[in-house]
């Protein structure tokens, strides 16, 4: 961000989310709203609990499929490479 990135967090809906280690995210896109084929990259995080939800919502797995189609960078932290093998992303 330091050197101008913009960055946004999407999630399944706007506002508030839970973090594992308990800080607050405030989402201010969500996967219908906000097509992932308008960044540049998007980076899946690490944590169990966000994963295991993200992988249950098409919305979530299209949306990272998208940037693979387009050969655009996408990083997994942590588990969220498991979100790619639910995506079928290799």
């Amino acid at each position: 961000m330091k050197e101008g990135a913009v960055v946004r967090l999407v999630g399944p809906r706007l506002g508030l989310f839970h973090a594992e280690e308990g800080s607050l995210l405030d989402a201010d896109a969500y996967f219908s709203n906000s097509p992932s084929i308008l960044f540049d990259a998007i980076v899946i995080p690490d944590g169990q609990l966000a994963i295991d939800n993200l992988s249950q919502n098409e919305l979530a797995l299209e949306f990272i499929r998208d940037p693979f189609r387009h050969l655009k960078p996408i990083l997994a932290i942590g588990v969220g490479h498991t979100l790619l093998d639910k995506a079928g992303i290799p």
